[in-house]
């Protein structure tokens, strides 16, 4: 693992914090499973109604409901539910690095709002912030690589953000 990062000369420097950007909360919470709750009851009806908190995690959710009562009462269902934003921003990333090591870190920024839109795409690491303009198709996504150059031992930790005047991300 590694504990700094340098960006290359040619990647640009961070040029306006205080820009107008739809809010975001960054995005850390990514379980493998949505809830499990061996003890949930249910009403008179046989309906229960269960208040989670969803994942960051983007994607669909396969629920699957199974109910006890008594000896001989047993029922089940399924359903699914999909977590998603408009403006999505991905981290690629190597697992690991050694010092000294060059290598590329990526964002990609998946754009699900209904026109083109401009980002600013940032890349943190342990502090050190860079970024860059990327316009994304409607519907479409974008790439930026960003060349970085492991100069520590340790553990790094890395930031993604892409921001817009209508909607934002972070990871």
């Amino acid at each position: 693992p590694l504990t700094g990062a340098t960006f290359s000369a040619e990647d640009g420097a961070p040029q306006d914090a205080t820009a107008d950007f739809a809010a975001t909360d960054t995005r850390r919470f990514f379980p493998d499973t949505l809830f499990y709750s061996a003890h949930a009851k249910t009403g008179p009806d046989g309906t229960a109604v269960l208040e989670i908190e969803t994942p960051d995690s983007l994607t669909e959710w396969r629920l699957t409901a199974r109910a006890l009562s008594g000896l001989d009462a047993f029922g089940w269902g399924t359903s699914s539910t999909v977590t998603k934003k408009d403006v999505i921003c991905r981290l690629v990333a190597p697992r690991f690095w050694t010092d000294r090591d060059e290598g590329t870190v990526s964002t990609v920024v998946h754009n699900n709002l209904a026109a083109e839109t401009e980002f600013v795409v940032r890349l943190s690491a342990n502090g050190a912030q860079q970024e860059k303009k990327l316009k994304v198709a409607a519907h479409g996504m974008g790439r930026l690589d960003w060349p970085v150059t492991a100069s520590n031992v340790g553990e790094i930790l890395l930031k993604a953000e892409a921001l817009s005047k209508a909607s934002s991300d972070a990871m």
